[in-house]
């Protein structure tokens, strides 16, 4: 198989991928709504599971993943200049491959420790372990833009080796 239909499969997926975000991010649109609307935080917890699912999901093309030979390994945005037209999406992917990496897949102990506190007369131990904030705090409206601006960028680079391809097969 030729780089470019490796590359090509490889983009595809990751297209897909930033459609299954998007869907991801509209749920948890909803459930924001809902909750501002009911004034609780009834769905906080389901609003964190998505928002991992998110974060997931739109790091799955940046991973090293089992391809069969059948398309790259994974994307390297720096060796596709792939922000070179929005670094300021570059930052916010950054941050949202480091936040899968440390929270979300891994429990690094920069966000995931835990300490002895203390044992009561009964022989009881108490230990904590601070919950690390799961949504990163990052507005779902910026999310969005990532995902579509990466959404937008692999439909288009498929197209294009696609395209190429298939001139090259007519020839």
């Amino acid at each position: 198989m030729s780089a470019a239909s490796l590359l090509s499969n490889r983009l595809f997926l990751a297209f897909e991928d930033m459609q299954d975000a998007k869907r991801y991010l509209a749920a948890l649109e909803e459930l924001s709504v809902s909750d501002q609307l009911s004034g609780t935080s009834a769905h906080y917890y389901h609003r964190e599971a998505i928002f991992v699912a998110v974060v997931v999901t739109y790091c799955r093309p940046f991973k090293k993943s089992q391809t069969l030979g059948n398309a790259d390994r994974f994307l390297d945005p720096k060796a596709l200049g792939l922000f070179a037209t929005r670094p300021d999406l570059e930052a916010l992917h950054n941050e949202l491959i480091t936040h899968r990496d440390k929270v979300a897949a891994h429990a690094d102990w920069e966000y995931h420790n835990t300490e002895l506190l203390s044992r009561d007369a009964s022989g009881a131990i108490h230990r904590k372990s601070p919950r690390p904030s799961f949504m990163l705090g990052i507005a779902v409206p910026r999310i969005c833009e990532l995902v579509d601006y990466v959404l937008q960028e692999c439909r288009q680079r498929t197209y294009c080796l696609d395209s190429q391809s298939l001139n090259e097969d007519a020839i």
